[in-house]
């Protein structure tokens, strides 16, 4: 544009429409800069708190809240690190089950071996494991009940 006006321009006009020209690209170029600079602010904050959500999860703690509405690397990543922290919950809960029930395999054989005052624990975080053995317990303690009986 500058190349097919300036020619037909006067010193003084060519000068302002340089100038004019100038000032558009250095108005372009800050706000080009001041929009990099909030993009890039935004990110890192979105980055850093990440981090922080994942060094929780690294530490045990896996009742972090990982929701984000947003649809981009960052949100990508944010959903991956759910999955990862819910497939812990449920090891840990498997874990948890598991021991458990070896603990209720091992009462099982007292109670086979004669000991009638093994009882298995009913104070557990699976609920059908407590049910289980509240059920059992109560089964054993009526067959005690039925030996006091039989007995007198």
């Amino acid at each position: 544009m500058y190349t097919n006006l300036a020619p037909e321009m006067s010193g003084s006009q060519q000068s302002m429409l340089l100038s004019g020209l100038v000032s558009i690209l250095l108005i372009v170029a800050v706000a080009l800069l001041f929009v990099a600079t909030i993009i890039g602010r935004e990110r890192t904050a979105a980055v850093e708190t990440l981090a922080a959500q994942a060094r929780q999860i690294e530490q045990g703690e896996l009742d972090v809240d990982l929701a984000t509405n947003r649809t981009d690397d960052v949100g990508d990543i944010y959903r991956a690190l759910a999955v990862l922290r819910d497939s812990e919950q449920l090891d840990r809960q498997h874990g948890v089950s598991a021991e458990v029930v070896a603990q209720y395999c091992e009462t099982a054989v007292e109670i086979s071996n004669g000991n009638d005052d093994s009882r298995l624990e009913e104070n557990v975080d699976d609920p059908q494991l407590a049910e289980l053995a509240m059920r059992f317990n109560e089964i054993l303690d009526q067959r005690k009940r039925d030996a006091e009986i039989d007995s007198r």
